[in-house]
């Protein structure tokens, strides 16, 4: 029997491992982002300033009249809500906001994206952060999203990607 020392019968094995730690710290390291995205502060008003312009919730309240394409009300599943909120913009420059990304933050912190699938028969619309009319400096949008029911709404998200993003509560 060979009664060498572990490391010398592992000798490969550990000189095999440098380069395979290196590798995946290497990818990691790479995939990770720089800073984690923080909220934008909000004035007592309500308005954030944000790309380039200023941002502000309205108002985030039940949608009790959403409509089917047929024009008639829409049902929702059980133990699902439907909620409508209304953003409020006020900038030079819509384009900034082109590539925005809405969503409904709830008392518990779970987030939830517009225009879900329970929503897709509705005539809701389109969800996003500019308006119809580009040369509009000021303007609003209607943004629809669902909970489970007895969710509770505290915020609506607008992240552009590279930026902090903009928590948006009710004055």
């Amino acid at each position: 029997m060979n009664q060498h020392g572990w490391g010398r019968r592992n000798l490969w094995g550990i000189l095999a491992l440098v380069p395979a730690v290196a590798a995946f710290l290497a990818v990691h390291l790479e995939n990770t982002p720089v800073g984690t995205p923080k909220a934008v502060t909000v004035a007592q008003d309500g308005w954030a300033s944000y790309a380039g312009g200023r941002v502000r919730l309205l108002e985030v309240a039940p949608a009790k009249d959403v409509r089917d394409t047929k024009g008639g009300f829409l049902k929702l599943p059980d133990g699902i809500a439907a909620w409508r909120a209304v953003v409020e913009y006020d900038t030079e420059d819509q384009a900034a906001l082109k590539d925005c990304r809405l969503s409904l933050e709830d008392s518990q912190g779970r987030l939830f994206t517009p225009k879900p699938f329970e929503l897709s028969g509705a005539q809701i619309p389109a969800t996003g952060c500019t308006a119809e009319d580009a040369t509009l400096r000021r303007y609003q949008t209607f943004v629809f999203f669902v909970t489970p029911a007895g969710a509770e709404p505290v915020a609506v998200r607008l992240t552009v990607t590279g930026e902090d993003y903009a928590r948006l509560t009710r004055p």
